[in-house]
């Protein structure tokens, strides 16, 4: 059997009837470090300067904050099967970027997780969202802020 577990990475997320996957049942850790933006492309203009400019001038030039999310499911719960790329109790990452980015809404900043059945029926999900003021959330509660 095959665990599905799809990522949407939409602001268009539709609040259905899939329930929360249990807090028990798969684990977050924050791996939160600081890195230098990549450089622009020079040739690239906005209305007020080319985006490096822009960010030298937003962001101070400088290294900023990034985040990197390491999960990792510990139990499957009722019709939910196992996955080719992801295995119970082994971690994995899930690349969130500058968190300035996430709350500016220049990246994504909703992330959903479904777990399905073998028929590919959304059985549950983990649901993160990092609000514009830096909460971040995690199935709706409060996990802390950027």
């Amino acid at each position: 059997m095959i665990l599905l577990i799809s990522f949407l990475l939409s602001n268009l997320f539709s609040q259905g009837e899939v329930a929360y996957k249990p807090n028990e049942e798969f684990q977050l850790e924050l791996d939160y470090k600081f890195k230098q933006r990549p450089a622009s492309d020079i040739s690239t203009f906005e209305s007020e300067g080319n985006r490096e400019e822009h960010d030298k001038a937003k962001y101070g030039g400088g290294p900023l904050p990034y985040l990197v999310l390491h999960m990792t499911i510990l139990k499957l719960a009722g019709e939910e099967v196992r996955m080719r790329k992801v295995e119970v109790g082994k971690p994995f990452a899930i690349d969130l970027g500058f968190t300035v980015d996430m709350k500016d809404r220049v990246s994504p900043h909703t992330y959903t997780l479904y777990f399905l059945s073998a028929k590919k029926t959304e059985i549950s999900r983990i649901y993160l969202y990092v609000e514009e003021d830096g909460t971040f959330l995690v199935n709706g509660e409060r996990r802390g802020k950027f």
